[in-house]
């Protein structure tokens, strides 16, 4: 495997070659990496280079350096499966994690891929802004799992809710003694940025999922709209066919 120099730097190119074969399974968990010098005759990267590469994924805890073993991949990388659901109770499940930790909370500009999800409302916003409240969701089975939220209340829902409550749980805050009909899903390409790189533990550059979550009423009117940005690395459905 040879590396080009191109708009990509060297480094971040066999970074994304090397995740890309230990997510894909092509690497199995627990198998070596080469050395440094050999890594450097396969690639043509430098020493630097590669070393760059190694403690980014490192840093995902994809792989584990043992000062006397090597470089192994690690053994448990399945923090990256996460499994797209249907069902209102599995979302509800799924929205319900170990930990919250609450980052901000204010009044805002909406974004206009958030308001092309709400219908017009005579209280969706107060003096042209919609409530946005931005926290870290943690996975309960792998705390390594993070999401980075972004949740967009419409005024009329914020002025009954608990500030209190709302930073504790807040989507289920919101959700609390709703008539909610469906959810709508909606998953894209996205590069994560230096801010959420902090967040995620990823380095910012890093091809991610953006997931936009919609909550609709019985009445079909938009309950709220959830921006999550994600650390997995792959989405695994089963479907039994009947």
């Amino acid at each position: 495997m040879k590396f080009k120099k191109g708009n990509i730097p060297l480094y971040f190119q066999f970074y994304l070659h090397l995740k890309q074969e230990i997510v894909s399974g092509d690497r199995l968990p627990g198998s070596p990496v080469a050395t440094l010098d050999e890594l450097v005759r396969q690639t043509g990267i430098s020493h630097g280079m590669i070393r760059k590469a190694l403690d980014l994924l490192e840093q995902e805890e994809l792989i584990v350096k043992n000062p006397r073993r090597g470089t192994f991949v690690r053994e448990s990388n399945q923090k990256a499966l996460w499994v797209p659901t249907a069902s209102l109770d599995q979302i509800r499940e799924e929205l319900m994690p170990k930990k919250v930790v609450s980052l901000s909370g204010a009044f805002t500009g909406p974004p206009n891929r958030v308001m092309a999800h709400f219908g017009k409302h005579e209280h969706l916003l107060k003096n042209s802004q919609i409530y946005q409240s931005h926290f870290m969701l943690i996975s309960r089975d792998d705390e390594r799992r993070k999401d980075l939220a972004y949740l967009f209340i419409p005024y009329w829902r914020y002025r009954d809710l608990s500030i209190k409550e709302l930073k504790r749980s807040p989507i289920l805050a919101v959700a609390n003694n709703m008539e909610i009909k469906n959810i709508r899903q909606i998953t894209r390409p996205w590069l994560c940025d230096h801010y959420s790189s902090g967040h995620l533990r990823i380095p910012d550059g890093t091809p991610i999922l953006h997931r936009t979550i919609v909550i609709y009423l019985s009445n079909e009117e938009t309950l709220c709209v959830i921006e999550l940005l994600t650390n997995i690395n792959a989405l695994e459905r089963e479907v039994a066919i009947e």
